[in-house]
């Protein structure tokens, strides 16, 4: 009975044949770390994600970021935005730091409905109940 994941080779076969395994070399590690680097980079800035307004918010000793778009379309902007990296969307993803967050609507520290949300919509709102 073979106690490897391969029913086709005995035991012995299986010690004796040459395996192809994966070792993490320096190269695909330093290619990792960079690519990494590079992603984080690219998600610390203001167009793609925002500091969450709550200061005592930290994860692995980072403030929390609150994404500003699907990772679908960010995915596509960094292919976009000259940083040299050329990644799939699962290998993108895993690449995503922690502290890079989805918002909800508890998450952002205001409300989110229209009117507080356009000044202009809050200033006809103020001067409508001034004249009440």
């Amino acid at each position: 009975k073979c106690l490897f994941p391969f029913p086709s080779l005995t035991d012995s076969e299986y010690l004796i044949s040459p395996v192809i395994m994966t070792f993490s070399s320096p190269f695909t590690t330093t290619m990792t770390a960079l690519i990494y680097q590079r992603i984080e980079a690219f998600f610390k800035q203001d167009t793609v994600s925002r500091i969450s307004p709550d200061k005592s918010n930290h994860k692995h000793g980072h403030q929390i970021r609150l994404r500003l778009n699907n990772l679908s379309n960010l995915h596509v902007a960094t292919i976009r935005a000259e940083t040299g990296i050329n990644i799939d969307y699962t290998r993108f993803t895993r690449h995503v730091p922690d502290y890079i967050m989805k918002p909800n609507h508890d998450s952002w520290g205001t409300c989110l409905c229209m009117t507080c949300l356009n000044p202009e919509l809050k200033t006809d709102n103020l001067l409508g109940m001034k004249h009440k």
